[in-house]
């Protein structure tokens, strides 16, 4: 991953993507790199600031997937997405096709899922997570799909 994004204060408006925990919790914690979509990255929101809101809705059976490798540990701070808030920013870089289940298998310990979350005749796009950051204040936000637009403005931490 690239180096943080400066803090400061970003001015509205913000694209923002929901996502389930625990994804949103290993997105946070720079666990997961690459965020599984069934669709390909849009260019409109390619290297720019968008808001990463922790759905209320819980991902299950999600156990298995996620660890392969195990539990991660908590952050030092021990801080968690709270659900129904926006939690950080990301910038999504790259956006890759997976075309087989070796491929998509390349890339686990990224994207942190196995063999069961492949698609077969499905296709599965990989969007690199090349920053992420928290914001200062996680900030209630009602998600919903695709990318909704947040007016406000918000400020992200500063990185030691």
């Amino acid at each position: 991953m690239k180096c943080m994004l400066p803090a400061a204060v970003y001015r509205g408006p913000h694209r923002v993507l929901s996502i389930k925990a625990p994804w949103s919790y290993l997105i946070c914690h720079r666990v997961k790199t690459i965020e599984l979509r069934t669709r390909p990255l849009p260019k409109t929101v390619r290297d720019t600031v968008v808001l990463i809101h922790t759905s209320k809705v819980r991902d299950s059976g999600y156990t298995e997937i996620v660890y392969p490798d195990g539990i991660p540990p908590l952050s030092e701070d021990g801080r968690l997405p709270i659900p129904g808030k926006i939690c950080a920013a990301v910038l999504f870089g790259n956006c890759i096709e997976y075309k087989d289940l070796r491929h998509f298998m390349r890339h686990a310990s990224r994207h942190r899922c196995n063999e069961q979350a492949w698609l077969p005749g499905r296709k599965l796009y990989g969007w690199t997570i090349d920053r992420v950051q928290w914001l200062t204040e996680q900030m209630t936000f009602r998600g919903m799909l695709g990318f909704p637009v947040y007016d406000g403005d918000v400020t992200l931490e500063r990185v030691l």
